[in-house]
């Protein structure tokens, strides 16, 4: 938690805000943990639950089973969910994906040297993003959830109906 806060009051001293966060999510590019690119243009027609987290951070790991289960609920047809690990190597993410019991199956991407905290203005871990099929920035979360709770499940499905 001390960290955690650390990096909010580091990034409030950099004048770094949650408004960058609506430039444009197709320009996004991250390797996966294979080292293969992958565009966020590749999402474009979905909506897209972008999460920002770490192996270090409790909230992030906690809510990544309730991310899957969501993905599971909602289908991929018209949703995607993208989880960009910030700050870590290929191997120490593939450690931890190697032990998740169940398997994450959506997107997991890297972003190692932590570009998205000044990029677009994450202003800590976790943080998730929801992005409309067009681009849109629709809502921003702080913070660890339960994203098969009913209330996140309706607001994605809403998200899939506009």
């Amino acid at each position: 938690m001390r960290q955690f806060s650390f990096i909010l009051l580091f990034l409030a001293a950099l004048g770094v805000n949650q408004a960058s966060a609506t430039d444009s999510v197709y320009q996004l590019e991250y390797p996966s943990p294979d080292g293969k690119s992958v565009s966020m243009e590749s999402f474009k027609g979905k909506v897209v639950l972008l999460n920002f987290w770490a192996t270090w951070c409790p909230p992030c790991i906690k809510e990544m089973p309730s991310m899957q289960r969501l993905r599971d609920k909602v289908g991929t047809e018209d949703f995607e969910i993208v989880a960009i690990n910030v700050g870590e190597s290929a191997d120490a993410v593939d450690a931890f994906l190697m032990a998740r019991d169940p398997e994450l199956t959506f997107p997991i991407l890297l972003d190692e040297n932590g570009s998205a905290f000044k990029k677009l203005g994450v202003m800590g871990l976790p943080s998730t993003y929801l992005f409309s099929a067009e681009g849109e920035l629709l809502e921003t979360i702080v913070g660890g959830r339960e994203w098969d709770d009913s209330n996140h499940v309706d607001m994605v499905r809403e998200a899939i109906k506009r």
